[in-house]
């Protein structure tokens, strides 16, 4: 029933993102660290796949140019679609096929994985996507 409420709908994927987790496992490893009393050495990055876009080049005089970086990395009504889809199941189905969007969802990597340059420069569309956790670039550094 909420489905059909909203305007984008998604299956709660926090604790199955690929970076979830990750970032879970750290914490947990970090925890026993610090119950041990022992100084924590692993280090995950490494191991991590490189990210799909690693950076993203945002003109802040473009339109909607935060939504553009935003969908660069993760395109929401991707999510949107998939779960919509649940809506024509038989209703004994749905439960099921629900769990199953959320255990094979797709690698999606954090935003925090993506650099972006900003032209011209904008504190305020900066701001922004530091916020969301975009990696900031100055034009030199690309």
């Amino acid at each position: 029933d909420l489905l059909q409420r909203v305007f984008i709908g998604t299956p709660h994927i926090a604790g199955y993102s690929f970076d979830g987790k990750v970032n879970g496992t750290r914490m947990i490893y970090e925890a026993a660290c610090r119950f041990l009393g022992i100084q924590p050495s692993w280090d995950p990055s490494p191991l991590l796949p490189k990210p799909e876009c690693p950076q993203v080049e945002v003109n802040s005089a473009q339109p909607d140019a935060l939504l553009k970086a935003v969908r660069a990395v993760y395109e929401i009504r991707n999510d949107d679609r998939a779960t919509r889809r649940l809506l024509d199941a038989p209703e004994e189905e749905k439960s099921k096929l629900f769990d199953r969007l959320r255990k094979e969802y797709p690698r999606r990597r954090e935003f925090f994985n993506t650099s972006a340059v900003v032209t011209p420069g904008n504190p305020k569309l900066e701001a922004e996507l530091a916020g969301i956790g975009f990696q900031l670039l100055k034009q030199a550094q690309k």
